[in-house]
C-alpha cells in the first residue's frame, strides 16, 4: 500500500510540474515578441538590486535574533555562510533538504540541535505567516482586493491566530507527537513570536520593494500591485512541493495575480534570474571564505 501511494505522489508531482511548464510556455510563445521589444530601466533595476539584496541580508539577521533570544550566540558571518550554502538544498525536490543542512550544520558550529531546530521552525512560521499578511495587506492597501476573494482574506487573520502563544504551543507540540517526539518547542515566549513575524515582515517588505522597482524598470506603473503579489505568489512557489525552488510556480502565480499580460511575465521572469543569481553569488562565496 505504501509503495502504491508513493508510486502516486511521484506521477502527480510529475503531472502538476508539467502543467505548470505548459502554462508558462503557452505564456513565452505567446508574448515573447512583447517582451524582447521591452526596454528595461537600469536605475530602477540596480535599485531593486538594492532593495533585494537587503532583503536577503535580514533573512539571516531575522534567524539569527531567533537563536539569540533562545541562547544560542553566533556571529553573523557563519550563520550567513551556514543559511546560503544549505539555502541551495531547497532546489532539491522536498524543499526540506535545507531544513536539515541548517540544522546538521549549526551543530557542527556548536549550537545545540534542539534551540536550532526550534529557530528554524519559529523562523519558517513565521515567514509564512507574515508573507501572508504583507501580500494581503499590501493588497488592501492599493485597492487590488478583487485579485483575492473575500474568502481568501481572513487567512492572513486565522494565520496570526496560530502565533499566540499558548495557540502556538498547541498545535507544535501535537505535531511534534505525531512526529513520534513526546516534547514541547523549547523556550518560546509570545516576545520572540512577534518580534520574528515582525522582522520576517519586513524581510517581505524588502522583497516586495525589489519585484515593485523590477516592474517600474519595465515600464509598468502598477509598483503597489506586485510589492503585494511577490510574497503571495513566493508563498505560492514554497508550499508546492513537487516544484524544486517554486521553478514555475512562483512565475505563473505571478503573472495570473498581476493580471496577465507581456509585463507580468518579463517582471516574473527578471525577478527569478535575479534572486537565483543573488543566491549563486552568495552560495560561492560562502563556500569560498568558509574554505579560506
Amino acid at each position: 500500500m505504501g509503495a502504491h501511494k508513493g508510486k502516486a505522489y511521484r506521477l502527480i508531482r510529475v503531472v502538476l510540474a508539467l502543467g505548470v511548464a505548459a502554462f508558462l510556455y503557452w505564456r513565452l510563445s505567446t508574448d515573447w515578441p512583447a517582451i524582447a521589444a521591452t526596454r528595461v530601466d537600469s536605475q530602477w533595476l540596480w535599485w531593486s538590486a538594492v532593495a533585494m539584496s537587503m532583503a536577503l541580508t535580514g533573512q539571516v539577521a531575522a534567524w539569527r535574533w531567533n537563536l539569540n533570544q533562545l541562547g544560542e550566540q553566533v556571529g553573523f558571518l557563519n550563520l550567513f555562510r551556514l543559511y546560503y550554502v544549505t539555502n541551495m538544498a531547497r532546489y532539491i525536490p522536498g524543499k526540506w533538504w535545507s531544513i536539515v543542512g541548517m540544522v546538521a550544520g549549526g551543530a557542527k558550529l556548536g549550537l545545540s540541535p534542539e534551540r536550532l531546530s526550534a529557530s528554524v521552525f519559529v523562523g519558517l512560521v513565521s515567514s509564512l505567516v507574515s508573507g501572508l499578511v504583507v501580500g494581503c495587506l499590501g493588497a488592501l492597501a492599493i485597492g487590488q482586493e478583487g485579485m483575492l476573494s473575500a474568502s481568501f482574506m481572513v487567512v492572513p487573520v486565522l494565520s496570526l491566530l496560530v502565533m499566540v502563544p499558548p495557540v502556538f504551543r498547541w498545535w507544535s507540540t501535537w505535531i511534534l507527537r505525531k512526529l513520534g517526539r513526546d516534547a514541547h518547542i523549547p523556550m518560546i515566549s509570545g516576545h520572540l513570536l512577534w518580534r520574528s513575524v515582525l522582522h520576517y515582515a519586513l524581510v517581505w517588505c524588502f522583497y516586495g520593494t525589489a519585484v515593485g522597482l523590477i516592474a517600474w524598470s519595465v515600464g509598468s506603473e502598477s509598483f503597489g500591485l506586485y510589492f503585494a503579489v511577490f510574497p503571495l505568489a513566493y508563498l505560492a512557489g514554497y508550499v508546492a512541493l513537487f516544484a524544486p525552488g517554486g521553478w514555475g510556480v512562483r512565475e505563473g502565480a505571478i503573472v495570473v495575480l498581476a493580471g496577465g499580460g507581456s509585463l507580468a511575465l518579463a517582471v516574473a521572469l527578471i525577478q527569478r534570474f535575479m534572486l537565483t543569481g543573488f543566491e549563486l553569488v552568495l552560495f560561492g562565496y560562502s563556500i569560498w571564505s568558509w574554505r579560506k
